[in-house]
């Protein structure tokens, strides 16, 4: 078994690259695959007849544990420290779910089992993180709690925004096939024109989980530092981003919803 790191990457990452070096955001996506890399060599290596699933178990595991260090945080003399080995094992965890995809493409034991465990893991790992780092400074307000509820809506909102509308291209596409409906192509609104302008872009910050924690480990920095009142500054910053990508992602896609449809229709039609 060719274990060496240029064969990992060729056979585990190859197909995580297609189209993704151009994108400015994707550029970190590639760097912590470069970590990720060793941990699954040294998986392979010594528990070779590991599972894929196996890895996703623990990855959700390992991420709620570092969200109860979060918790045991609150009103502790040893807050910063207690805040740091949660971040740890969140990024730990992190690293894990592309871990788990790197066996599964090296095993070739990429199954639906595997798939479901990974949408648990983006489904609720963030929330957690969310609710559990910024309770404290959110509780004492029925407002920011408000807010704090929101704030996970739209955080699996904007998780599956996507593929909502795949689902709703693919069945409106069928729909058409079926009753070969030749509706002309409707132009995009003026809501998308404005959500597509590269001011929104930014955004999308708040699609990548690694930039979040990154954010996050930037207020606990910055509380050591005795200047605690960042962290709801910093939630409503999350917040904001949080509204501002849903309603970007929603316009733009649903601006979009007709072209994908005869894009997907013609896809169809070649079948």
């Amino acid at each position: 078994m060719n274990l060496s790191i240029s064969h990992l990457r060729r056979v585990c990452q190859e197909q995580k690259s297609i189209g993704k070096e151009g994108v400015l955001l994707e550029k970190g996506y590639f760097f912590h695959r470069k970590i990720s890399i060793y941990i699954t060599k040294f998986l392979l290596s010594f528990f070779p007849n590991i599972l894929p699933n196996t890895v996703s178990f623990f990855m959700i595991l390992i991420s709620f544990l570092g969200c109860v260090f979060f918790t045991f945080s609150y009103n502790s003399d040893n807050a910063t420290y207690l805040m740091f080995i949660g971040l740890l094992l969140i990024y730990f965890g992190f690293l894990l779910d592309k871990v788990d995809g790197e066996i599964a493409r090296f095993k070739k034991k990429i199954t639906i089992q595997g798939i479901y465990l990974d949408e648990i893991y983006h489904a609720i790992i963030p929330s957690f993180v969310f609710i559990t780092f910024f309770f404290g400074v959110v509780i004492t307000s029925p407002v920011n709690s408000l807010f704090l509820m929101i704030l996970i809506l739209l955080t699996l909102f904007n998780r599956y925004n996507r593929k909502i509308i795949s689902v709703i291209t693919l069945k409106v596409a069928l729909q058409n096939l079926l009753h070969e409906n030749k509706k002309k192509i409707v132009r995009h609104s003026f809501l998308h024109r404005f959500f597509s302008k590269r001011l929104f872009s930014i955004s999308s910050l708040v699609h990548r989980f690694d930039i979040v924690l990154g954010f996050i480990l930037l207020l606990v920095l910055i509380e050591n530092l005795g200047m605690n009142e960042f962290r709801i500054f910093g939630f409503y910053t999350l917040f904001v981003l949080h509204i501002l990508f849903f309603v970007r992602w929603t316009c733009i896609y649903y601006g979009e919803v007709e072209d994908q449809v005869f894009l997907k229709l013609s896809e169809i039609k070649k079948l």
